[in-house]
């Protein structure tokens, strides 16, 4: 079972501690999910889920995560944030240096293309 979450809220989230800046974040969460595409044709029994879809809906999360496992589902009654990637993006498009359109169109530039060519579903261009 394999969770991917958004690029921008990994990048964002990692920030504070990798010592490096969001550019060579991205590269990097490009790297590892480039990688896992390419291996995935050797994992015999491979489930992936969005972090974004688990938090929505965490219920049908399990279920899925349930079924593919072989065991009876789990209804979780305990809040879930869903909002969590909210102050990533928000960071991503706002800055105190550079009007944002100079800080985003050369990431969304350089990354775009790469980060929909997985299939995950996300986008730097309209993040949500």
């Amino acid at each position: 079972i394999a969770i991917v979450r958004h690029p921008i809220a990994v990048a964002y989230a990692t920030e504070f501690w990798a010592n490096t800046g969001i550019p060579s974040l991205f590269e990097h969460w490009l790297h590892a999910h480039e990688l896992f595409e390419a291996d995935r044709a050797h994992v015999q029994r491979l489930l992936v889920l969005r972090y974004e879809d688990v938090v929505l809906d965490p219920n049908a999360a399990l279920n899925e995560i349930a079924s593919f496992v072989g065991i009876d589902a789990h209804v979780t009654k305990e809040p879930v944030r869903t909002d969590t990637n909210s102050r990533y993006f928000a960071r991503f498009r706002h800055s105190r240096l550079l009007p944002a359109r100079l800080k985003i169109a050369p990431i969304v530039h350089r990354f775009d293309d790469r980060v929909r060519a997985l299939g995950y579903g996300y986008s730097l261009r309209d993040p949500s």
